[in-house]
């Protein structure tokens, strides 16, 4: 009998093993996986979000996690173990996070569209493309428009985050970014102003992408500098030294002609999906936490 149940700081091994199965079902394949322990946005997750764990017989074979800041309800996690699959345990994961929930709901879907159908009847809409970008062709990057630089003024990077996102997510800044995985918060010039801002992180789990830097999250403050702020980060961080380099941007975005013209290449396509639109994704460019 499935059951579900919260989960607690003493399942994050077993939703971390329950992930790579369904991550990498070959058994083969996963065991010549690097050895990086635990997946740190689990603990955040089972700390500052809501998890849920499906199990059997007191095994995990499935989890979800939702983070919800303001009205926003993002759907973070969702993984059911190859061999539990096709049941229904997805289904009833993500009702039982969202249940009497009537603020908006969205997750970035994986590129199997079986997920892309399950989020919309969940009642999330596709609404557009979100790509992963890396640096393949450097000689192609040419120069920066914009000045980046990074700042330890965390109160006024996040006043402006909550200013140009519309939502609180100060705990997830400094809880994970700053604190599990030592990001940096990079503000982005035009002359003298302030334009733009992002996070930048070491990849330090990915077990296909140990040691690349992550440009998770690119907000720009008006849409004259939003194609520009993120390239001259990837510039930045090509100039910083990082030899791998990856940067997920909206389909909506105007980086994206910019970034192809530039020698970035496609790597991976997700899907978001959402009740209703929250931000504009013509000027940001999502972390993978909201």
């Amino acid at each position: 009998m499935i059951q579900y149940r919260p989960a607690t700081s003493a399942d994050i091994t077993d939703i971390h093993e329950c992930w790579l199965a369904t991550e990498f079902p070959d058994a083969s394949q996963r065991a010549a996986l690097p050895v990086l322990g635990v997946a740190p946005w689990f603990g955040h997750m089972i700390e500052h979000g809501n998890m849920i764990v499906a199990t059997s017989e007191d095994i995990v074979i499935g989890f979800a996690a939702t983070i919800t800041r303001g009205t926003i309800r993002y759907l973070a996690e969702c993984f059911v173990h190859p061999a539990y699959q096709s049941q229904g345990i997805a289904k009833q994961l993500i009702a039982i996070l969202y249940v009497g929930w009537s603020g908006t709901r969205c997750t970035i879907a994986s590129a199997d569209n079986r997920a892309v159908s399950r989020y919309s009847r969940a009642g999330m809409t596709p609404r557009w493309q979100r790509y992963t970008m890396t640096v393949t062709h450097h000689e192609r990057l040419g120069s920066a428009a914009l000045y980046v630089q990074p700042t330890t003024n965390i109160t006024t990077w996040l006043a402006n985050d909550r200013r140009f996102v519309g939502i609180d997510r100060s705990v997830d800044v400094r809880e994970y970014f700053l604190a599990k995985t030592h990001a940096q918060l990079l503000e982005i010039y035009a002359g003298a102003d302030v334009v733009a801002q992002a996070i930048v992180e070491r990849d330090a789990y990915s077990p296909s992408r140990i040691g690349a830097m992550s440009i998770a999250g690119v907000i720009a403050f008006g849409p004259t500098h939003a194609a520009q702020a993120i390239h001259s980060v990837v510039h930045w961080a090509v100039r910083a030294g990082w030899s791998t380099i990856y940067v997920r941007v909206p389909s909506e975005h105007p980086s994206l002609p910019l970034l192809i013209e530039r020698g970035l290449t496609i790597v991976e396509c997700e899907t978001y999906c959402a009740s209703k639109e929250w931000f504009d994704p013509t000027v940001y460019a999502p972390t993978g936490l909201l």
